[in-house]
């Protein structure tokens, strides 16, 4: 047998004109959405498993099927990236090695992570599987990438609010793969800097079980009920030629929860405009190409299929947005608008309608008044329709969306099956009297030759070249197809019908064992447990604080050992009394960095390098990556530490003290004891962080009457959305005698953090 395996490292995507052109990586929400994806011109699919991936709700396969699947892909000379980006707790580390091992023996091509701990713990017992970023890591600079390349990450995916010359910029940066979000959902929280759903109803988006809070209706300021915090869906096919010269290696397709025919038409659409781009060129792209009608109609069927409000290339062109963002009126499918009523029970078609189409009648507000299924064949024109009870709520130039195409639906599934479908190969059929019959077959640069037995002349029928061609070049049960197959005989021999069927039975499956075998690998020696060496230091009390009326409270209580202090939206001045008031205070003082750091952030927060403190709050990883300083430097909260191995990568790289986070259980404490590391026990928490605001201060409330307060950090330009209750576990401070806690006070009155001060 001849085992020609080729398995490509590095940049995923082969080189046109000096460019790499993007893989289209689609996502796997199912095994029916992978097949069809795959068929449909995608190079690489993601999806989980039944444990640790960020779409808990999504119909992931058991291991088993994964497994199998793993193989499927393979055998298309395609990619499987699993999702392994969920925030672990301590005991969850016992089942993650077994969980990636049998996937990394069978050969997955990278894992997808977000938890610090697990970089740090596969990196450690898996050393060379490649490893993705998760978009959760919230990466906005060249210098986080480059920090995060030391733990084996080759790829990462950057925060969405990027814009495409921040993009550029980190692949001038680094080597890492660049992979982004080129269509589908968009979240109104910075990537991976949302805890609403969690601190609401305890169903963490770390957890991949949000409860998509941001898909709610809020009134904003006392105003209007709104979908204010949903997002139109991103489309970047305008922007492909953009993307790719600003070094995107991979074009990424949300969905995982999405069915077959969407995930199929997204791969397929982003697979022939990627290549669009190559054959014509720039100019003829974006001055032919985006305004031709063929465009329109493709661009039309990516609505058709699901579209929140119509699309947006949110914040690659400019990351300061419009209104343009933002879909109000309504967080679901909002369809595509077909026509308008002519009268209470008549609607005027504008496109095209067919059979089973489902329509929306909505009126001026974009309220839905009216639902109707459509029944009959392909109709254009005027269409009459019985409303029944609802044609009072109906007036004469109401809009018609249709929010259910089942022409395109059919077309899809049959177009692009959910089923393996065909992979071509090429061979070559060898046959001399004295030797041995041999049938070579290559796939995907991998060949196997399988031999018979030896020819003999024929007595009475030599076999044809057309008899060769018809037990040969056939499929069988198989999912192989023929390409070509070149046969090269000596004339008047004896060919058996049964030896040559049973010649190309066994070559296909030794080439699909052969493909597949490519990439089994053997596990490495399971490494010892993380343990840490750090010296425990005595247990602090921390008062957080955000302005100097509440500092000055706060110095003054005898219990607080330390103190954080927020002072992005303070002047010099202010920053200067800060120093006043704690200067000769036993206590400990640190400024809590933004939440935010992209761009020259650090130039317009460079006064409080100048402040006399202990040290400095980081508050993401370009902050690790960037700030050098003999004073010390800790981590915020929303760095996320919920399990030792994410506590040792931060101490490994010079953090000596460690907010946990707030969404642990009480359950999980005891394992912090040991860490210097403290435990929220008062504060609102920061539910979401987000880039788009309207003034410096707001108030949103939701369907239950609970206001959340909106900040707007102009200097570092995001928003804050604290949650409308604070955690509050004073009164039951004395659980927490072995470990350090913090208070988080935001806009509490100087009045209210003296009261909530005299409980510890």
């Amino acid at each position: 047998m001849m085992n020609n395996c080729m398995i490509r490292k590095g940049k995923v995507s082969e080189m046109t004109n000096n460019i790499y052109k993007p893989e289209i990586l689609a996502p796997g929400g199912s095994v029916e959405a992978v097949y069809a994806a795959m068929n449909a011109g995608c190079d690489a699919v993601y999806m989980g498993g039944k444990r640790f991936g960020a779409r808990a709700f999504a119909n992931n396969p058991e291991t088993n099927e994964l497994l199998n699947l793993m193989d499927d892909v393979h055998i298309r000379g395609k990619k499987l990236y699993l999702t392994v980006n969920t925030i672990l707790t301590q005991k969850e580390f016992i089942t993650l090695y077994d969980y990636i091992k049998e996937v990394y023996e069978h050969g997955v091509d990278a894992v997808i992570v977000q938890d610090m701990g697990v970089l740090k713990f596969i990196h450690e017992e898996f050393p060379d599987l490649q490893i993705h970023a998760s978009t959760q890591m919230s990466v906005l600079k060249a210098d986080a990438v480059n920090l995060l390349q030391k733990y084996g990450v080759t790829r990462v995916v950057p925060a969405r609010e990027l814009t495409l010359n921040e993009i550029k910029a980190i692949n001038e940066g680094t080597d890492a793969e660049i992979e982004v979000f080129v269509h589908g959902a968009l979240c109104c929280s910075m990537s991976g800097q949302c805890l609403m759903s969690s601190m609401i109803g305890g169903r963490s988006g770390n957890r991949g079980a949000c409860a998509q809070p941001c898909r709610k209706e809020y009134h904003y300021n006392g105003g209007r009920k709104e979908y204010y915090l949903s997002l139109k869906d991103l489309c970047a096919l305008p922007l492909i030629p953009e993307l790719i010269e600003s070094g995107v290696d991979s074009f990424k397709i949300e969905g995982r929860m999405k069915k077959p025919e969407y995930v199929a038409l997204a791969s397929y659409i982003y697979r022939k405009y990627t290549d669009i781009y190559f054959e014509k060129g720039r100019d003829i792209y974006k001055n032919d190409i985006i305004t031709s009608g063929e465009y329109e109609k493709d661009y039309t069927m990516l609505l058709d299929i699901y579209n929140r409000g119509g699309f947006t290339t949110g914040y690659l062109v400019d990351k300061k947005v419009s209104e343009d963002i933002f879909a109000k009126e309504r967080s679901n499918h909002a369809g595509v608008r077909v026509g308008k009523m002519k009268g209470r029970k008549t609607i005027a078609v504008e496109k095209e309608v067919y059979s089973h189409d489902v329509l929306e009648i909505r009126d001026g507000n974009g309220n839905t008044v009216h639902e109707h299924t459509l029944k009959d064949g392909m109709m254009s024109g005027n269409v009459s329709i019985n409303p029944g009870y609802n044609a009072d709520k109906i007036n004469n130039g109401y809009e018609v969306y249709r929010v259910r195409n089942n022409t395109l639906i059919d077309y899809l599934n049959n177009k692009f099956k959910p089923e393996m479908g065909e992979i071509y190969v090429d061979g070559k059929f060898y046959a001399a009297k004295g030797e041995k019959i041999k049938l070579i077959v290559t796939c995907n640069n991998v060949s196997v030759q399988v031999e018979g037995n030896v020819c003999e002349k024929a007595s009475k029928h030599a076999a044809t070249h057309e008899d060769v061609m018809s037990k040969i070049k056939v499929s069988g049960d198989s999912c192989f197809v023929w390409n070509a197959l070149d046969i090269v005989m000596d004339e008047d021999l004896f060919l058996s019908a049964k030896e040559l069927k049973n010649i190309r039975r066994e070559a296909f499956e030794m080439l699909k064992k052969s493909i597949t075998e490519c990439y089994r690998r053997k596990t490495p020696c399971k490494k010892n447990d993380v343990s840490s060496n750090n010296i425990v230091s005595d247990k602090e009390i921390i008062a957080e604080c955000r302005n100097i009326s509440q500092l000055e409270i706060i110095v003054a209580n005898k219990k607080v050992s330390s103190i954080y202090i927020h002072v992005e939206d303070m002047n010099g001045e202010e920053i200067k009394k800060c120093e006043q008031i704690t200067m000769g205070s036993d206590k400990k003082t640190y400024i809590v960095l933004p939440r935010v750091s992209r761009g020259d952030y650090l130039s317009k927060i460079s006064s409080v390098f100048e402040v006399k403190v202990n040290g400095y709050v980081i508050s993401s990883l370009e902050q690790l990556a960037e700030i050098t300083t003999d004073k010390e430097i800790r981590t915020a909260d929303n760095m996320y530490v919920r399990n030792s191995y994410a506590y040792e990568f931060f101490t490994s790289n010079g953090i000596s003290h460690v907010s946990a986070s707030v969404e642990m259980a009480e359950n999980e404490y005891e394992s912090f004891e040991k860490m210097n590391a403290d435990i929220l026990v008062y504060g609102k928490v920061s539910a979401m962080i987000m880039l788009n605001h309207h003034e410096a201060f707001g108030i949103l409330k939701d369907s239950y009457g609970n206001n959340y307060e909106m900040i707007y950090h102009e200097k570092s330009g995001y928003t804050e959305i604290l949650n409308y209750k604070p955690v509050d576990r004073i009164d039951d401070i004395s659980k927490f005698n072995k470990l350090s806690v913090r208070m988080n006070f935001t806009t509490e009155t100087a009045q209210q953090v003296k009261k909530i001060l005299t409980k510890i």
